[in-house]
């Protein structure tokens, strides 16, 4: 079972965004969570179209990719899941990707809430 016990004020973690905004300042954070805030979004379409073909390797391809991504920005319980979701995928099975996918589904919303605080 996936349990998720964030709010939107921990859905980023502050240590990566002081990071951030002490290597580029926050004209470069304000860059980097758009992009992240444009590239998720077919990320996990991609990833919903996977899990419901049940298409493992490609779970674990997208997965992969926005794991980095959501760690680059902070959005550590997103990368969690989105590792959890790899690792099945690398030992060969699908068996709880549904619910992972319902959990990454309901962090990224709280995600949006602190990006959009963040950018404002």
């Amino acid at each position: 079972m996936v349990t998720i016990s964030n709010s939107a004020g921990q859905a980023i973690d502050g240590n990566v965004i002081a990071g951030l905004r002490e290597l580029g300042g926050q004209e470069l954070l304000r860059e980097l969570l758009g992009l992240f805030r444009a590239d998720t979004p077919p990320r996990i379409a991609a990833l919903e179209v996977a899990v419901a073909a049940g298409t493992v390797a490609e779970i674990g391809r997208v997965a992969h990719s926005l794991k980095s991504s959501c760690a680059n920005v902070g959005a550590l319980v997103m990368s969690g899941l989105c590792r959890a979701l790899e690792e099945e995928a690398r030992a060969g099975s699908a068996a709880h990707a549904e619910e992972r996918l319902r959990a990454l589904l309901a962090e990224w919303e709280l995600v949006q809430v602190r990006l959009g605080e963040l950018e404002a």
